[in-house]
């Protein structure tokens, strides 16, 4: 009851107007959506972005849908399928030894490995640990020497030529085809995946028939 109030407002705010409030991670904004905004105002889809990397509660209408990245479905809520996801290490393209065998530098004790700190705790795989136990590049007990709060912070350290990146799928895209960023080794599909989820009232709208579509096109 004492939310009732705040819920009834943020109902009557979404049925007055066609903006749809987003929820996603920083990393995924920064890296990847905000860039796109601009296709979405050319088809008329009005967006209003709620960035944080904490997971909003969509049957409370704190947001009208959320892009999240994990291993997904999602109870209680509708969940569509965005794409699949890959990991991929990543180096300034501007690096001195960019064109060097790629286990070499791995394998270079005076390499520096930059890692995402949330990635390593939050079961998406979205780790060095993970990428290294399917790859055998490394020993076991192997750990990054630079950690970072979120990847898009850590992808801007490999641009700036601090060391190797951990790149996944729709954060490296864009800044590889502008040439800040090269991929070296090999990609491994990670278990988790980007969804699009919300609640199954508004998955019944046009409103989220429109999202859905034009995210999906967006997707290279």
């Amino acid at each position: 009851m004492a939310r009732w109030d705040s819920a009834l407002e943020k109902v009557e705010r979404s049925q007055s107007t066609n903006m749809i409030r987003l929820s996603l991670p920083s990393s995924l904004a920064m890296k990847w959506l905000i860039p796109a905004l601009q296709n979405a105002s050319a088809i008329n889809l009005k967006i209003s972005l709620d960035v944080k990397e904490e997971t909003v509660d969509l049957n409370a209408k704190e947001s009208d849908a959320a892009i999240r990245f994990g291993p997904g479905p999602y109870p209680t809520l509708h969940s569509t399928h965005l794409t699949h996801c890959w990991i991929q290490p990543v180096v300034s393209s501007k690096h001195h030894r960019v064109q060097d065998d790629h286990l070499l530098l791995f394998n270079d004790s005076k390499t520096p490995f930059l890692g995402d700190r949330r990635g390593e705790v939050d079961k998406t795989d979205f780790s060095w640990s993970y990428y290294f136990s399917k790859t055998s590049s490394v020993n076991d007990d192997f750990n990054s020497d630079y950690q970072f709060d979120r990847a898009d912070l850590m992808l801007q350290a490999a641009i700036s030529g601090i060391g190797i990146g951990l790149g996944r799928t729709l954060l490296i895209e864009k800044d590889i085809e502008a040439g800040y960023l090269k991929a070296i080794g090999v990609s491994i599909r990670m278990r988790s995946s980007y969804w699009l989820v919300c609640s199954p009232s508004f998955a019944e709208t046009n409103r989220f028939k429109k999202l859905r579509d034009w995210l999906k096109s967006e997707i290279p």
